[in-house]
């Protein structure tokens, strides 16, 4: 429960600050390109697959994470593109 409260407000913060981005941008600019390709990405990409970037993709780069932490951003980033 905790953790669908935190992808949900998260991604509400994330997706407005995405959507002041892409309009500040007025639409051709190369922020509003930027926030589609993040769009693109993150709906044409299976959930599953993001979750296990997230988790196995952070220690890539040497930083522990607990599964919580993980779960967390890739859920957040996920709800903020739709």
């Amino acid at each position: 429960m905790a953790l669908s409260l935190l992808a949900f407000v998260g991604g509400g913060v994330v997706g407005g600050a995405l959507l002041v981005l892409r309009e500040a941008g007025g639409g051709r600019s190369w922020a509003a390109r930027a926030v589609a390709a993040y769009v693109q990405l993150f709906q044409g990409t299976p959930l599953l697959m993001q979750l296990f970037l997230a988790y196995f993709g952070i220690a890539l780069f040497g930083i522990k994470t607990s599964a919580w932490v993980a779960a967390s951003v890739a859920l957040t980033l996920y709800t903020s593109a739709f």
